[in-house]
């Protein structure tokens, strides 16, 4: 009886720090046009480590030109997450490289039009919190840039067919979307009802379940 206590003990411990953590980090972002730091120089004035480097690698192999490079200080951590974005001029969609605590993240987003976009990455994490309207997300874990890619190609297909949303080049800088993208899903996860005590459930249930599904599985036609 003492074990299954210590253990009941310790399950109830790990969901507050889930929870804990999740609150905190929502909170800290609130702030988050306090939080991108530009790096002087941009993509030229860091090395980059063996992720980043694929990443630019296959954006120069596919016609997405250098953008931004900046230090986050959104994380709870002592430091920074870098990122590194390119994009295509042509296809109108960024490829984003996030690094924390060495571990390397990518993404791809492009904009769509009535204030919409699609992201596809290659980490559940990106699907932790719930999204606001038109924010359309999909995780494929540990999937290849090729791979994303083709996703996200045809997550853009099927949104376009399924809501007739098409791709638009939005003229605010780049540095501005991204801290209103934070600030618009921040603002959305707050306003849901006991938001504070759902980071359990959005850690380990949402997760798992959206990780792998397409935007053609999310909303089917």
């Amino acid at each position: 009886m003492t074990i299954v206590l210590y253990g009941l003990a310790a399950l109830l411990a790990v969901c507050a720090l889930i929870n804990l953590t999740m609150v905190l980090s929502v909170l800290k972002l609130r702030r988050a046009d306090e939080l991108l730091e530009m790096i002087p120089g941009g993509h030229e004035t860091l090395p980059y480590n063996a992720h980043e480097a694929t990443a630019a690698a296959w954006a120069e192999a596919n016609d997405f030109e250098p953008d931004l490079a900046a230090d986050f200080h959104g994380a709870l951590g002592p430091n920074p997450v870098r990122i590194r974005v390119w994009k295509s001029r042509y296809r109108k969609t960024f490829l984003v490289a996030y690094t924390a605590e060495k571990v390397t993240y990518w993404e791809f987003v492009t904009n769509l039009q009535e204030g919409a976009g699609l992201t596809t990455s290659n980490t559940k994490d990106s699907v932790f919190l719930p999204s606001p309207p038109g924010f359309y997300v999909q995780a494929f874990h540990g999937a290849d840039l090729d791979a994303i890619f083709e996703r996200h190609e045809s997550g853009l297909i099927h949104l376009h067919e399924r809501f007739h949303l098409t791709i638009v080049d939005r003229a605010e800088s780049t540095a501005a979307q991204i801290v209103e993208a934070i600030a618009r899903q921040v603002a959305h996860v707050r306003a849901i009802p006991f938001w504070h005590f759902r980071g359990v459930w959005w850690y380990v249930v949402r997760r798992s379940v959206l990780n792998g599904k397409g935007v053609a599985e999310q909303y089917p036609g």
